[in-house]
């Protein structure tokens, strides 16, 4: 009786083992939709479906979970981001591996839906790609024995054109991060980082160098039953060689924004780029409203104003089906 009750036992273990296995096979599949209404100065009415996300994730083994984006939009479909994270490697180091958004400050690695507002920092689009900056490569990451939270990432990357890099070259990166634990109440997030690598000013025998500095603050604060006071800050300083003289560039982001309950939060913000190409400044401020009337439905509304007295009004319906990556800006 024993023999065959223990039998029982080890068909059922077994039974259940081989159904986990099956079903890790499925990634778990979500995606992003978005229907945008915009006006601005001189312009009609103007409604359009953004860009669609479609969002994979799965555990490839014990050690490693593989993460793959792929944006739809008018132009057609891309990888937006397609890597391998490997959690566990000797040393207590970590790495991504494949196509990714690099640990460039700190909004850069956030897609468009998760942010409290519209669209991203200018310096982003002006000195990487309407996308931010995203290239294919490798990152290692190593957390330091330290009391504070201390993070290190070194990376190398290349693929992908953009306005800096040159997209058949090496870009390395180097970025430390920190992070000061305020309790329930919030927290104090600090970061520098530093790029570099050949621009596309040059030719195969003469190569030109970019070197890209930035630093980035984040504040949370707790102010009252799930009210919280956000600050995001973050500085961009560039070295440009164009082969004739060197150049500067400098640009920044400054968000202050309200958590007045799980659903509503108000901010404004203040942008300013140089043009590393013609070295034009773009100088914008904005004030937006983000509603979530569920998890899995925000409204997005937003009013800005640029140097030029050129201003646009927006609203923004963002929708996800299924499971989908929790951001925390």
């Amino acid at each position: 009786m024993k023999a065959l009750l223990c039998f029982f036992m080890l068909l059922t273990c077994t039974l259940s083992l081989q159904a986990q296995q099956t079903s890790s096979l499925n990634p778990d599949i979500g995606a992003v939709g978005n229907f945008n209404l915009n006006k601005s100065s001189g312009n009609e009415l103007k409604s359009d479906l953004g860009e669609i996300e479609l969002n994979l994730k799965a555990a490839v083994d014990p050690h490693s979970n593989a993460i793959l984006t792929i944006a739809f939009g008018e132009e057609g479909a891309e990888v937006e981001e397609g890597y391998l994270n490997i959690t566990e490697l000797p040393f207590e180091l970590q790495a991504k591996v494949g196509r990714m958004r690099l640990s460039f400050n700190r909004i850069n690695q956030f897609h468009k839906d998760a942010l409290p507002f519209n669209e991203l920092p200018t310096y982003l689009s002006q000195h990487f790609s309407e996308a931010g900056l995203i290239k294919d490569g490798v990152e290692i990451s190593y957390i330091l024995p330290t009391s504070i939270y201390s993070e290190i990432k070194f990376g190398g990357y290349s693929g992908n054109v953009d306005t800096s890099f040159s997209d058949k070259q090496l870009l390395t990166s180097i970025k430390w991060r920190s992070f000061f634990d305020l309790g329930a109440n919030g927290g104090i997030d600090f970061g520098a980082s530093y790029l570099s690598g050949i621009n596309n000013n040059g030719t195969t025998d003469n190569r030109y160098q970019t070197n890209i500095t930035g630093v980035d603050l984040r504040v949370k604060k707790g102010i009252g039953l799930n009210k919280y006071l956000i600050t995001t800050n973050e500085w961009l300083f560039g070295q440009h060689d164009t082969g004739t003289n060197k150049t500067t560039t400098t640009g920044s982001f400054h968000y202050l924004g309200f958590i007045l309950d799980k659903q509503w939060q108000v901010g404004l913000g203040f942008n300013h780029s140089q043009s590393p190409t013609s070295l034009d400044t773009t100088n914008n401020h904005f004030y937006s409203v983000v509603y979530k009337w569920t998890e899995f439905q925000h409204y997005k509304f937003e009013y800005s104003k640029d140097n030029n007295e050129n201003q646009t009004i927006f609203a923004g319906l963002t929708y996800l089906i299924g499971p989908h990556k929790t951001h925390e800006f």
